[in-house]
């Protein structure tokens, strides 16, 4: 039996080399050319042997005219996206990516072990969710880790954002619109999601989870238990508490000592202070980890306990201060910086 995998992607080559439109030409013009002559026949004398001729060239010639456009065209052969298009996104209709996932600004600083870590846990269990703080890195974690996987998930990799959401009903149509899952008549929407990735090997990525976590925790329950390959990685400043859930919480970056001696060469080992050094740059580009300030950028990380969007908020006075300034300033507002909650820490800053 022939592979439907082909047989498409063979049909998708016949028309991108228009070969059906020759073939439909073709035939058109004998048609017409034919039945002119046997309605002019007694007019012109046209004998009966030159007729049945035409009909045997007309037929002969149906092979040159599908041959003739498939080679005028072959410069051009089928993209990888467009071979695996029928494939690549769970929804009937398929999409010219196999992921969603949001672009990144800015450079990915540190979190390797971090990284293989969530990769473990995925490959045992089909629920994962980060949990922390906020501002401290679950979704660009989340996001490098989701890249990294793209390969893995026949079907793709798909960020639904739920930031923005505040009505709990609107949870499984962002999910249905990430995934390009259409609502079907006479079945509700999530019937729909799990009868189209049922069998579909793909990884949905959930993202800020927390305002809406019985929603959540419902509807992941659900495509987990009726589905076979689908597995989902979640960020929440809280766990779900769902059967089959795998809580792993997202630590800070790595710090140095700052009462230790600390010299260029130990920078590497810190994640906080590289990252402080890279958002630094982006504000000033002349700025540079120098023997002078790298103490204080050290301490400064280590007074913000190395969470990522503190260490960013700080870095970014480095566009006006320098980091002793910074230290001198801000002293006494570095306890605030730590708060759970981001737009406090902007405030402290």
């Amino acid at each position: 039996m022939a592979n439907p995998n082909k047989l498409s992607r063979f049909w998708q080559e016949l028309k991108r080399r228009k070969v059906l439109p020759f073939l439909i030409g073709y035939v058109a013009a004998c048609f017409a050319i034919l039945g002119f002559l046997l309605d002019s026949a007694d007019i012109f004398s046209v004998p009966e042997n030159t007729l049945k001729l035409l009909y045997i060239l007309s037929a002969i010639c149906i092979p040159v005219v599908i041959i003739l456009p498939w080679i005028i065209n072959r410069k051009k052969p089928i993209t990888e996206t467009e071979e695996t298009s029928s494939r690549e996104t769970p929804s009937e209709e398929g999409a010219a990516a196999k992921h969603n996932l949001p672009a990144q600004l800015t450079t990915f600083i540190g979190r390797e072990k971090e990284m293989q870590t969530v990769k473990d846990l995925l490959s045992e269990h089909r629920l994962v969710t980060l949990t922390g703080a906020g501002g401290c890195g679950k979704t660009r974690l989340a996001i490098e880790v989701a890249a990294q996987l793209v390969p893995v998930f026949e079907d793709g990799v798909w960020f639904v954002d739920l930031a923005p959401i505040s009505n709990e009903s609107r949870v499984v149509r962002e999910i249905s619109e990430a995934l390009n899952i259409p609502e079907a008549p006479d079945k509700s929407l999530v019937d729909t999601i799990i009868e189209t990735v049922r069998e579909k090997k793909l990884m949905i990525l959930l993202d800020n989870c927390e305002h809406l976590l019985k929603t959540c925790a419902e509807l992941t329950g659900q495509l987990i238990q009726s589905t076979s390959h689908l597995k989902i990685l979640a960020t929440s400043r809280e766990s779900m508490g769902i059967t089959g859930e795998q809580v792993w919480r997202v630590p800070s970056l790595t710090l140095l000592d700052p009462k230790a001696i600390i010299d260029l060469e130990s920078v590497r080992k810190s994640e906080a202070v590289m990252l402080f050094q890279d958002r630094a740059r982006l504000n000033n580009p002349e700025f540079e980890l120098e023997t002078e300030n790298v103490s204080e950028v050290a301490t400064i990380c280590s007074k913000v306990d190395g969470i990522p969007l503190a260490v960013e908020l700080v870095a970014s006075r480095i566009k006006y201060l320098d980091p002793k300034m910074i230290l001198d300033r801000f002293a006494d507002r570095f306890e605030k910086v730590t708060s759970s909650d981001p737009r406090t820490s902007k405030r402290c800053l």
